[in-house]
């Protein structure tokens, strides 16, 4: 039944003949929709509410302001649903009843499968490591905290780069993320430097001669700096950026 469409209709002053002729379809099709005996298509609701502006919404009874649309695209949904034949309500009813089910059953737990990382097990001796590929390696859980974009992490042994990456601590590493001056990396420096170890995790910077330093936090280690000038036949490469600090480096200053 539709209160809100008989009393639109009678606060017109007309008669259910001629309310149903002004749209074009019998008078027992028009009673039928008033008593609820028959469900008006999309288009009669459509036309009825664009001549008399009124909202789908009250002539279906959703609410009683004839200019509120209280349920939006609900109502217009219930329309469509209505205008189905029982084939398509009972395709709708199907869809409906397992999204229902979806929605009501346990969450699938989501694998996370960036859990572990790379961790090298070359130590870092002095602030030293061998992150080299080939080099043995182990997959261990991301502890809580650390970096979830971290390509591969190193033990850090020694205190050139404390307190930033303390003695013992996992510096975290993303291959090719852009390096900007002072920032730290982990860096292979070829051309024997007589210690048999020739990867290191420092800062860097580039003077306005191309010299490269490779520098240390720790403000008592400046003789672990190391300085490479551009005319120098040593190779130098990156590895990646040291992520994850808790603050930016500054530049260091030794005592």
């Amino acid at each position: 039944m539709s209160n809100n469409l008989k009393a639109l209709r009678e606060s017109q002053k007309m008669k259910q003949g001629d309310f149903a002729a002004a749209f074009g379809i019998p008078q027992t099709t028009y009673s039928g929709y008033e008593i609820g005996a028959r469900e008006p298509k999309t288009d009669f609701w459509k036309a009825v509410a664009d001549r008399y502006h009124v909202t789908i919404d009250y002539l279906m009874d959703f609410c009683d302001d004839p200019h509120q649309a209280k349920y939006g695209d609900r109502s217009r949904l219930d329309q469509r649903y209505g205008n189905l034949d029982d084939h398509g309500k009972r395709v709708v009813d199907l869809v409906l009843d397992a999204e229902l089910e979806r929605m009501a059953a346990p969450p699938v737990p989501v694998v996370d499968f960036h859990a572990t990382v790379r961790h090298y097990l070359v130590p870092a001796a002095a602030g030293y490591a061998a992150p080299i590929e080939g080099e043995d390696y182990e997959d261990i859980p991301l502890p809580d905290g650390a970096p979830a974009d971290a390509d591969f992490c190193i033990t850090v042994a020694g205190d050139s780069m404390e307190p930033y990456l303390p003695d013992g601590s996992l510096a975290y590493v993303k291959r090719g993320a852009p390096l900007q001056e002072f920032d730290p990396g982990v860096f292979f420096v070829g051309g024997g430097r007589g210690s048999g170890i020739d990867v290191f995790i420092k800062q860097w910077c580039v003077d306005s001669e191309g010299t490269l330093y490779l520098l240390s936090a720790n403000p008592d280690r400046e003789d672990k700096n190391i300085v490479i000038r551009a005319d120098s036949s040593e190779t130098v490469f990156c590895f990646g950026k040291v992520i994850g600090l808790k603050k930016k480096m500054p530049p260091p200053e030794y005592r």
